[in-house]
Formats: C-alpha cells, structure tokens, sequence
C-alpha cells in the first residue's frame, strides 16, 4: 500500500531495528527439548507474514498483489499422533521416495492453524469506472488447516538434527468477495496513513466461498560445508514441488534456493503466502545464533487463478491470464533464542495478458517459538 515514503520508512526501519534488538536483547534461549534430537525445538511456533510491493522499494505503485497478511501457529511436536495422521502424513513418503533415497531418523509431526487475507487490485485506482483491460479487485479471506511432517537424517552422529524433508497439506477455507473485507482494510489503512484510498472496489469480485487443498514437499541437497573455523559455514540445496486444487487456485509449481550461513538444517527457507511455495513455519534451533543468506526460483503452471478468471459460478470481470508465471527470490533469515526474522525479495513475471511490467515485493516474517 503506497504512502509517502518519507512517512512511512522511518518507521518501518524503526519497527525493524525493534524487532532486531529485542532478539539480541535474548528473548528466551531454545527450551530443551523433552526427548530426541539433541537441542532442536519442540515447541509451538507464531509465524507473522506481511507481504507488499512496498518492501521492494519506494518507486513501486501498490498494484497487482497488493498486499497479503497472515498469521499461523504450528502445535509443539505431536509425540503421541494418532494413528490416522501418522498414516495421512506418511503417504507422501511412499508416493515420492524417488526424489531422496536416504533413510530418514526421527520424524516430527505438527498441525497449523492459520488466518490470512490477500487483496489484489489493478494499476489505475483512481477510476471508479470498470477497467476492462486491468486485474478485477479482488480480495480472498481464509481460514487454514495444515499438516506437517518433517524428516531428520539418521546418520548424522551424535543424534543431533538435521532436517532433510519437509511435507506439507494445507487446506484453506475462506471467501472472496466484499465480506473479505478487502475495501474496509486497504482504504482504511490508507486513511491513516494519509494516501489515496482506491476508488473502484465497487467493481470487485463477487462474493464466493473458497477452498483450495495444497501439497508441498521440501528437501535438502548437496549439503557442503565450507568452514568449520573462525565460524561454521555452510551452504546447501532446498528443491521445492508443490500442487494446489480449488476454485481459488490451481496450479503447479516447482522451484529451488540456494543458501549460504550457519545452521541451515534450522529449516527449509522463510514461509512465504500461498500461492507462492513457502519454506518452513516452523523452526529447529541446534545454537542460540545462526543465518544465512538466499537466492532462488519458482516456476508456476497455473490452470486456475480466482483473482484474474473472476467468479466461478458468476459472470464477473476477468483477464487472459498466463499460464506461465515464474518469481526470482532472495533475501536472509537470523535466528535469535527462539526467533526468527526473515526477510524474501521477489520478483515477478506477468501474470496477464496486457500487464504493464513485471512486480517486485517484498515478504517480511517474524516468528516465534513458545
């Protein structure tokens, strides 16, 4: 959301050097786990996530993706899963054991529950009119269930943890359309912080309820370390593959990062908003300090996409979407006692016909372990 970037930078990097010092000032170290990996986190995890293309730079026009919010707890470890989801979540393991041959250890399990909200808005939002040849606005409200499931390296000595797959089923659960409240929030926040509040939300999507299934695995390659003095420098290779089913959105998509710092088996990258592939929202903690730095892709094969084919049992406005759509990634992540701060920068291909120029934005996370 566009404000003058005179106002508004001061205070984010106040709100960022806040949430810097306040992990330095050591919120508390990594608890002991009560069984397994030696020092890794078995607790619960509060992942915060902002997204928007204001991040990415004060020249960029809030527009296309606008802005996606959302918040999501991870459960402590379910030592005692029942039967069903111990069976549900090792599926995935039969279906795709080609992709990693190696034999897994310990195995942790986790359910998420999750709120967020995207909004979507064309170029020009100062016309109240309908524009035919930009994005519908767009705003899709959900509720999240997920399961977790993540896999450690037998062989790795002295039982300590090191994550080598990471599955994931999302069901999300939600509506587009005015009762997403995408008008109240935008023009809201654009009020307070004194911007021009978007004009043509009367042309929006109509409402329609949502749901949309999601499985995503993750895993870790080419695992090298680089040095072992005066720090522990590694670096690593996290592929990523993903499928999504719903009159939201479906698609396909694959996508790789490459990643250089200390302690990379933490997790599998930072958690980014559906539709893109996220990392992990949860979080291993073998040291009370670690990072690293990233860069990466994502390839998307898009059959579906609500917020650009309009309503799906409704005449709506729509757009010629493309069914190619591909992001370029990079940024960092610093874990602190049992935070962490992580920040992705993106950039976009077109995701219509007509679009004018590619997007950046950028992903802020913060989570915390409890």
């Amino acid at each position: 959301m566009p404000a003058d970037p005179r106002f508004f930078l001061p205070r984010l990097r106040a709100g960022l050097f806040a949430m810097g010092a306040v992990m330095l000032a050591g919120l508390p170290a990594a608890a002991q786990n009560r069984e397994g990996l030696a020092g890794a986190w078995d607790g619960g995890v509060l992942t915060i996530q902002i997204e928007n293309d204001w991040f990415a730079g004060p020249g960029n026009k809030d527009r296309h993706y606008s802005t996606g919010l959302r918040a999501n707890w991870m459960s402590p470890n379910l030592y005692d899963a029942p039967e069903f989801v111990r069976d549900f979540t090792d599926l995935p393991e039969y279906l795709l054991s080609f992709f990693d041959g190696r034999t897994a250890g310990q195995v942790k399990r986790r359910y998420g529950i999750s709120v967020g909200q995207s909004l979507y808005t064309p170029e020009d939002k100062q016309t109240k009119s309908l524009i035919e040849d930009e994005r519908p606005y767009a705003a899709w409200l959900y509720l999240g269930l997920s399961l977790q499931t993540i896999r450690y390296d037998a062989a790795k000595p002295d039982n300590k943890q090191d994550a080598i797959r990471q599955d994931t089923w999302q069901l999300d659960v939600g509506v587009i359309g005015p009762m997403a409240l995408g008008r109240q929030v935008q023009n809201n926040f654009h009020e307070l912080i004194n911007a021009p509040k978007s004009r043509g939300w009367d042309n929006q999507l109509h409402n329609e309820p949502g749901i949309n299934l999601t499985f995503e695995r993750k895993w870790r390659i080419g695992r090298a370390v680089l040095l072992d003095e005066p720090v522990k420098l590694r670096s690593d290779i996290v592929p990523m593959v993903g499928l999504s089913l719903g009159n939201v959105n479906t698609y396909a998509a694959a996508g790789a990062i490459v990643r250089l710092g200390q302690d990379l088996g933490n997790d599998f990258g930072p958690p980014r908003i559906r539709p893109s592939l996220p990392g992990s929202e949860t979080f291993d903690l073998e040291d009370r300090f670690g990072w690293y730095i990233f860069a990466g892709f994502e390839g998307s094969a898009v059959a579906r996409n609500i917020a650009l084919d309009g309503n799906t049992f409704r005449d709506s406005h729509s757009v010629d979407k493309n069914v190619f759509v591909g992001d370029l990634m990079a940024g960092f992540a610093v874990f602190m006692g049992r935070t962490r701060l992580a920040y992705t920068h993106v950039l976009r291909t077109k995701e219509y016909k007509g679009q004018k120029g590619m997007d950046r934005y950028g992903a802020v996370t913060f989570s915390v372990g409890f």
